[in-house]
């Protein structure tokens, strides 16, 4: 059973109308919608109030769903997308020292190559979005009793410094790798 319907079974067995859940667990009827509906997924504080309130564990909530989160985890077609994304960053690598020894023609291979690779990392960021993967990613902590950043603003915190440091962190070594064929060829 997944937790959707979970969560509206147990608002049902208890007698409350979308629109009180909501006012008791403080989120507005549409999110508990958006529960129910599987548009969406509670976060670990409201799992927490939904199984207070419903007096049931958290486990019995959503052991259901913690496989099938983990298995969007470890998605597949994410995977492949980003080996994609690596294997066009290694081609436009590969063809730029041409670009300087041969003609021009590898200069238009190597954008390419580069505009492919930003096209895969878009989708990856995509994908991520889609498959909601930082709250799967945190349910899945709880349940193994790794720690979780409890408020949204410890995430997006989180979130910011890591994308910076992965935008730095890229830029610095696809400039050295750059600088560094180059000066090979």
């Amino acid at each position: 059973m997944n937790i959707s319907s979970q969560i509206r079974n147990h608002r049902k067995r208890i007698s409350l109308s979308q629109e009180e859940l909501a006012e008791k667990i403080y989120v507005s009827r549409q999110t508990i919608s958006n529960w129910e509906t599987g548009r969406s997924y509670p976060d670990v504080h409201n799992l927490l109030l939904l199984s207070a309130l419903y007096e049931i564990s958290i486990d019995e909530l959503i052991k259901g769903d913690v496989e099938i989160m983990k298995e969007k985890i470890s998605n597949r077609e994410l995977h492949n997308q980003t080996r994609m994304m690596v294997v066009f960053f290694a081609l436009m690598f590969v063809t730029l020292p041409m670009v300087k020894n041969f003609s021009e023609y590898f200069f238009i291979l190597t954008l390419v190559f580069g505009a492919l690779m930003i096209l895969y990392a878009v989708r990856i960021e995509r994908m991520k979005k889609e498959l909601d993967i930082q709250t799967y990613r945190e349910i899945v902590d709880f349940m193994e009793g790794k720690p979780v950043e409890r408020t949204l603003n410890d995430r997006k915190k989180k979130l910011w410094k890591e994308n910076i440091l992965k935008v730095i962190f890229g830029m610095g070594v696809g400039g050295a790798l750059a600088f560094l064929l180059l000066a090979i060829f």
